[in-house]
């Protein structure tokens, strides 16, 4: 939504960790609405917590926590479970307003919108569920360039899940973001 709104004023934009195409948005949204009209918007949303994080895990092997998606650093991991502000469930109101919000960004009509000289980086672990271990990251970059963008870049980084400026292999995923946006930027 920002790199609609202000994208005009933008040298360029990443987007890290991103998807597309989920087919259960909408059914998401459906479903948020029926439990805030049944249980209120501030109650707990751990059935669509479970909806929506619930297969995260899937392809670790002997997975430690809920979270050991988030990263292949268990490092990292470790780090984040015992943070308060890490890790909670979202009310049935804050599952709504992410489901809309990511059905509203991963369609043509938001990416039609995007300025077309806006420079793009699309980048993620190739092992982020988020993304669909990669095709959904690929598909955000197919509706950009359709949509009329001439500089959209793609990167998967091998090994990576999704945090990936916190994966052992980071400095790799910095260089190449330094790499982008020198590519990008103006010449002063």
């Amino acid at each position: 939504k920002y790199t609609v709104k202000y994208g005009n004023q933008l040298s360029g934009a990443i987007y890290m960790g991103t998807g597309n195409g989920n087919p259960f948005l909408k059914t998401g949204i459906l479903i948020s609405n029926l439990l805030i009209r049944i249980k209120g918007s501030k109650s707990s949303g751990k059935f669509l917590d479970k909806l929506a994080f619930g297969n995260f895990n899937k392809r670790i092997p002997d997975a430690k926590s809920n979270f050991d998606w988030l990263s292949a650093n268990e490092k990292n991991v470790d780090s984040y479970l015992p943070d308060p502000f890490n890790g909670f469930i979202f009310t049935n109101s804050g599952f709504h307003e992410l489901f809309s919000l990511i059905h509203e960004v991963t369609n043509k009509h938001w990416a039609k919108q995007l300025p077309a000289t806006l420079p793009v980086l699309l980048i993620a672990g190739e092992e982020d569920p988020v993304g669909n271990y990669g095709k959904g990251i690929w598909e955000t970059g197919e509706l950009i360039k359709k949509a009329g963008l001439k500089q959209v870049t793609v990167k998967l980084f091998k090994g990576m899940r999704h945090e990936i400026l916190n994966e052992k292999k980071n400095m790799e995923v910095y260089i190449f973001i330094e790499q982008w946006i020198n590519s990008v930027l103006p010449e002063k």
